[in-house]
């Protein structure tokens, strides 16, 4: 049975309630967040552990909020809402979520009827607690089959945007961002993939 069971003094411990609220419990078990809210209202103590069946999550409360500690369970989708580039074949994302660590993943590919307008923006699943650089994706040329590596400049705070930078070999390429003739003429079945890590605001 999980949940929370407050005992009062000289109450019998049985061997029900010790099987479920002690042997089976050391991280305490609820169907959902807001379940895990209510049972431990009352007694919210910095450190208590709790893990979440619907998302197969395991939280903390730090002493003022419940945070994750350990996702188990599928990886959540995103749009990473491109902008600059209009009409893509495909936009998809997917990310999980630790504390404030983020790791999200993704690619765009470009279609028949895609328009390169400018530079690729994409947007992240949270926004970012500061600016920085990273490397962790690829840039894939359908008609060549050439693929290159790409540096990605994260947004701080609300901006939540990641620029990919198209790299040869360990230097930029001009030092800018993906347009429709960088690194070189995009077009239809072209792909941008990005695996990154960094830190949220929250």
């Amino acid at each position: 049975m999980p949940g929370y069971k407050d005992f009062v003094n000289a109450a019998v411990l049985g061997e029900t309630d010790l099987d479920d609220y002690l042997m089976s419990q050391t991280v305490m078990r609820f169907a959902s967040a807001s379940a895990r809210d209510t049972a431990l209202s009352g007694i919210l103590t910095e450190g208590l552990l709790a893990y979440l069946l619907d998302v197969n999550t395991i939280t903390l409360y730090t002493g003022s909020a419940w945070v994750d500690v350990a996702n188990i369970g599928a990886w959540t989708a995103y749009t990473p809402n491109a902008s600059g580039w209009s009409t893509l074949a495909t936009e998809a994302g997917a990310y999980q979520k630790i504390g404030r660590q983020v790791t999200a993943r993704g690619a765009v590919v470009a279609g028949a009827s895609t328009l390169f307008t400018t530079q690729l923006i994409l947007e992240l699943p949270f926004a970012a607690a500061a600016t920085q650089w990273m490397y962790g994706g690829n840039l894939t040329d359908a008609s060549s089959g050439v693929i290159t590596p790409c540096a990605w400049g994260i947004g701080q705070g609300a901006s939540i945007q990641l620029v990919p930078y198209a790299m040869s070999g360990d230097n930029q390429i001009n030092n800018v961002g993906l347009t429709s003739t960088v690194p070189w003429t995009w077009a239809d079945g072209d792909i941008v993939h990005w695996v990154i890590t960094y830190e949220a605001t929250s």
